[in-house]
């Protein structure tokens, strides 16, 4: 940890961590869906449905969780207005107002797939289904372009906004975002399998699933191990936040990874698909509630 410290804690508690978490999900969620619609086959499609469908439910858990969390959650409109006259508010410097605008645009975009992808699946019938023409023609890669490039960037962009602040373990290390980034891809990956082993037009995309699960997993690791070095080596994770730091890595990302070279080509829908799987999700959320709790804990009495 390093000596060169610091402002007061942000007393941030789980509201943030959950805001964090579910925030990781859904991006990591829609940037899969992405991949798989711009360079999927056509019969994979049923499979990129499925992230579109998870990340704006999921995304709608967050706005609650970070306003709920402001001194005075009414200004929360401050974030993208003007509160003295007329006009936008955008700070380009800021990596709170660039990260507050990529959420909104982000969320434009999975409201869009979500509708879009209702209306495939009632294949186009009645006023929901015309929908589908989300879905159709230039419209369709555009969206995921555009969706997946911001998906990508919120995935991380928290970590980010960690490692620009003055506080230990997050100012510390430059690898919290990319940690981050890699741990909602892991996390995404796994939950996405977990539904597409229940769905069987989505089988064709189960390996890729896997492989990107468990690559996004293996960097997740190595990204870990860096980001402990950097933020004063095991030493300085000694107590609780560094035991929680550990159960992340051991679940959610040593257990699922152990689980896919010992399970390959395992198709199966039972407990040796879902247990690695709800494991690679719940250590995600762990992973976050250790970096933010370890900061939160230095000078928080004093």
């Amino acid at each position: 940890m390093s000596d060169t410290l610091f402002t007061a804690p942000a007393h941030w508690g789980w509201l943030i961590v959950g805001y964090f978490f579910f925030g990781g999900l859904a991006a990591g969620s829609y940037a899969i869906a992405a991949l798989i619609d711009l360079f999927g086959r056509p019969e994979d499609r049923p499979a990129a449905r499925i992230g579109y469908l998870v990340a704006l439910p999921v995304l709608a858990l967050c706005p609650p969780l970070l306003i709920v969390d402001l001194d005075r959650p009414l200004r929360f409109w401050h974030l993208f207005f003007m509160s003295e006259r007329p006009g936008i508010m955008f700070k380009w410097w800021s990596p709170m107002s660039i990260g507050s605008w990529a959420l909104l645009l982000f969320s434009a975009c999975a409201a869009a797939s979500f509708f879009g992808a209702i209306g495939e699946i009632r294949d186009g019938k009645g006023l929901i289904g015309r929908l589908s023409a989300l879905r159709r023609g230039a419209l369709r890669p555009a969206l995921a372009i555009a969706g997946g490039a911001l998906g990508f960037f919120v995935a991380g962009y928290t970590g980010v906004l960690l490692t620009v602040t003055n506080r230990p373990f997050w100012s510390d290390s430059p690898l919290v975002g990319a940690l981050f980034l890699a741990s909602s891809m892991s996390a995404s990956a796994a939950l996405a399998t977990l539904i597409a082993a229940r769905r069987p037009q989505a089988a064709p995309v189960r390996p890729w699933l896997a492989r990107m699960e468990h690559g996004a997993a293996a960097l997740e690791l190595l990204l870990l191990v860096a980001f402990v070095a950097t933020t004063g080596g095991v030493t300085a994770w000694r107590g609780p936040f560094g035991l929680l730091l550990g159960a992340a890595a051991l679940v959610g990302v040593l257990l699922p990874l152990g689980a896919g070279f010992a399970l390959k080509n395992h198709e199966g829908t039972g407990a040796t698909t879902v247990v690695p799987a709800l494991a690679a999700v719940l250590g995600s959320l762990a992973l976050r509630a250790a970096v933010v709790f370890a900061a939160e804990s230095v000078g928080h009495h004093a």
